[in-house]
């Protein structure tokens, strides 16, 4: 009969330094996100003012069909954003996670001391709501989509109050979801 194998429980520092390497993963993970976001919507603004601000029709394009165009880009911006949160969630429940796993192991995380039970915090998440990093990077694609909403307002080909009405609803929604995304972890 094949004897299975003692798996050895780590040391307190093996357990630190595989959740440090974990978080710094899900910190580039977060990094590299962010980057393409930012990089995509530079794209897409680009876009979207060189056909706001072009004098001459798309030849390629039906013409019933170009006021559509910059109303078009504005709904890729925003999808764009929305996906890139919703990949930003998952990385912060991961660090959570970690936090956690670590604190179950060390105790919890006292933020007056710098060290506790001879290590250092495995990472710091502020004190108060706006203080903690999941704010920052958050923030961005939600002020981005802010940006997109109002533009696409304005870009729609057919101005009415409902149009508007139906972006300050959009607008709204999505501010509720990000927010109550973010600040539950």
């Amino acid at each position: 009969m094949a004897t299975t194998p003692k798996i050895e429980k780590p040391t307190k520092k093996e357990l630190f330094q595989m959740i440090r390497d974990q978080i710094q993963h899900e910190d580039g993970l977060i990094n590299q996100r962010l980057n393409w976001l930012l990089l995509s919507q530079a794209f897409l603004f680009a876009a979207f003012s060189t056909i706001i601000t072009s004098d001459k029709p798309l030849n390629f394009i039906n013409l019933a069909i170009q006021p559509w165009i910059p109303f078009g880009v504005t709904i890729i911006g925003m999808i764009l954003n929305l996906s890139s949160f919703a990949g930003l969630r998952p990385a912060y429940a991961s660090l959570k996670s970690l936090r956690e796993t670590w604190y179950e192991a060390n105790g919890k995380s006292d933020e007056t001391k710098r060290i506790q039970n001879g290590f250092p915090q495995v990472t710091w998440v502020g004190r108060r709501m706006f203080e903690r990093a999941i704010a920052t990077s958050t923030t961005t694609p939600w002020v981005v989509f802010t940006a997109w909403v109002l533009l696409a307002t304005i870009t729609f080909p057919i101005r009415t109050t409902v149009v508007w009405l139906a972006g300050i609803i959009i607008w709204i929604i999505t501010t509720i979801y990000m927010y109550v995304s973010t600040f539950r972890n």
